[in-house]
């Protein structure tokens, strides 16, 4: 596999790649939220969100290797319901639970405005995991005042990351677009440089930009021949 890696037409809900078996070392996806909406790009039923969630979590346990790490991605329609299914798992610890918070357009007549989506981080529990600690500035200068870092404070799993604007550069026009941002943290966190990070919704194909990016192999794929499309259009 080249340092890049490449990405694969094969897709994680209708059969295990063999090629990745026991060699991811991070498995991201951003789940299908169940909105029921159907998007330019693909449709997002409710009732499949959480057969596809089933699909990767299954699939984990042969494409991590020992100690690797999943992290999923939802929104409040089905987050609980993916903390059951992989409570469920035998083969999965938990470590994390992130939430993506961002601002947006948009306000609630009734409710509150959901502006946050959930990351649930596991490990295989057959190895050592891989973490790595990142840190941002401290809110105020302190200096080299005793008990501060001289780095910065160690991120919190509530992470502050802008959404991409209608306007920014990096946008592709894909539904449902995550920030570059968003993924490098994912990966800097939880893989280390030269190891293989591989998500089966890629989508727009940001997860191999962000991996590619930081020094890290990638390998991607999606139901959606839009999606690789995309994808191969932003890796070359």
């Amino acid at each position: 596999m080249s340092p890049t890696s490449s990405i694969f037409k094969h897709n994680i809900y209708t059969g295990v790649p063999l090629h990745l078996i026991d060699k991811v070392a991070l498995l991201y996806a951003d789940l299908p939220y169940g909105t029921g909406k159907r998007f330019k790009d693909y449709d997002d039923p409710e009732a499949g969100a959480l057969g596809v969630a089933q699909a990767v979590i299954t699939a984990a346990a042969m494409l991590l290797q020992p100690g690797g790490m999943l992290v999923l991605q939802c929104d409040h329609r089905i987050n609980f319901r993916v903390r059951i299914l992989l409570e469920r798992s035998s083969y999965l610890s938990f470590l994390n639970e992130i939430v993506w918070t961002y601002a947006s357009g948009g306000a609630g007549k009734k409710k509150l405005p959901q502006k946050h989506d959930t990351l649930f981080a596991y490990y295989k529990n057959d190895g050592e995991y891989t973490f790595n600690v990142l840190r941002e500035p401290y809110p105020r200068d302190y200096g080299n005042r005793p008990g501060f870092h001289p780095d910065g404070r160690m991120i919190t799993s509530v992470w502050n990351i802008p959404i991409l604007s209608t306007t920014s550069k990096e946008r592709t026009g894909y539904a449902t677009e995550k920030p570059p941002k968003l993924l490098e943290r994912v990966i800097e966190v939880f893989s280390a440089p030269g190891s293989l990070v591989y998500d089966p919704c890629c989508g727009s194909g940001t997860t191999g930009l962000a991996a590619k990016s930081l020094g890290r192999k990638f390998a991607l794929s999606d139901l959606n021949p839009d999606a690789i499309r995309v994808s191969r259009e932003r890796m070359s």
